[in-house]
Order: structure tokens, then sequence, then C-alpha cells
């Protein structure tokens, strides 16, 4: 590093007035990176203050004893700011922008016909179901599992209990009665 940009840097952190002319010899620098990186332009502002910030940012970070010239280590540092910042505002977009020249928006598309407090509900209620379910006797959840879970036809049930077809017929409905009679006295209305 030259001896004058070393004395400038040590006079910048005692000094505003040289902090803000060693801020302004590196405006070149930033200008520059902004033409390369950013491409929205309604962001030039914001870029010049964030390129200022990282110069200041280095002058206070900046080891005087550092082998790495200081006009390098800005030049990385704002190079490396200002790409970042220019990721950052691209990855940024608000749903609100206009996306075709219809004037529709992202939120336009977006919008679902799903209802969030529809499916709270249905996942509530098939919860309950589930602890219904497990408060059925054995011999009521095993036909039900059987025959709605598994697929099994009633009559290779009834070969497998070793039951007439009627028997497991009248199981299937006294189940079902008691599984809607616990889902009617927990969710009044589910029958409706």
């Amino acid at each position: 590093m030259s001896q004058c940009m070393m004395e400038m840097v040590i006079m910048a952190r005692e000094d505003e007035e040289v902090e803000v002319q060693l801020v302004k010899n590196f405006e070149p620098l930033i200008k520059k990176c902004i033409r390369i990186y950013v491409k929205d332009y309604s962001y030039y502002d914001d870029a010049i203050q964030e390129g200022r910030f990282t110069v200041l940012q280095c002058i206070r970070r900046y080891d005087i004893i550092s082998p790495i010239p200081f006009e390098g280590y800005v030049k990385m540092a704002v190079i490396y700011s200002i790409r970042d910042f220019a990721h950052k505002i691209r990855v940024c977009v608000s749903l609100d922008d206009e996306i075709n020249e219809d004037g529709g928006s992202l939120y336009d598309i977006l919008r679902s016909d799903q209802d969030i407090e529809v499916e709270k509900i249905h996942r509530e209620e098939l919860m309950e179901l589930k602890k219904a379910f497990d408060r059925l006797p054995e011999n009521y959840r095993s036909i039900i599992q059987k025959f709605y879970f598994e697929k099994i036809s009633l009559r290779e049930i009834c070969r497998n209990r070793r039951c007439h077809y009627m028997t497991a017929v009248k199981l299937k409905e006294r189940a079902l009665k008691n599984l809607k009679e616990q889902l009617e006295f927990i969710l009044p209305g589910f029958d409706e």
C-alpha cells in the first residue's frame, strides 16, 4: 500500500472529512460495480449507499500491517457487496408487481380454491374420527379395518372368522352406528 493511502486510512479513522474524501475516491468503483451487477436502476441510490457503507466498513476494519493493499481490499469488498445487493433485489419480488400487460399480478396467479380454514376443520374432524375409532371395541375396529381399509369383502371376512354372512353384516352396522354416535356427541351436526 502506498504511504499516502496508508496515512489517509489512519487519518480517516480519526477525521470525518478525510473519511468522506476517502469514500469519494472509491465512487467510480462503486458506480462501475452497479453498472455491472444491478440491472434495475430504480435501486441505484440504494446500491450507491450500499457501496459507500462497504467502503466505510473497510476503513474501520482494514489491518494496517496487512500485505494486501487497501485499494485491493476495498475493491473486493465493494464488488462482493454490490453483487450480493443485486442478488437480494432480484430475489425479493412483491406479489403486487404487475407481471403482464393486462395488469395481472403474482397474487392473482397464487389465488387458490383451497380454503385453509375448511382444511383445518377437516383435519380436526379426522383426528376426532381416529380417536373415536380407537375407542371402539376390538371386534368393531377389526371389521371396519378389514372392510374399509384393507378392502376385504364381507364374504372373505366371514370365511376367516368362521361366521355367518349376516353376522358380519350386523357387526359392521353396529360398529358404524357406534362410531356415528360417538362423532355426533363430539362433533354436533356431524350427520347433517
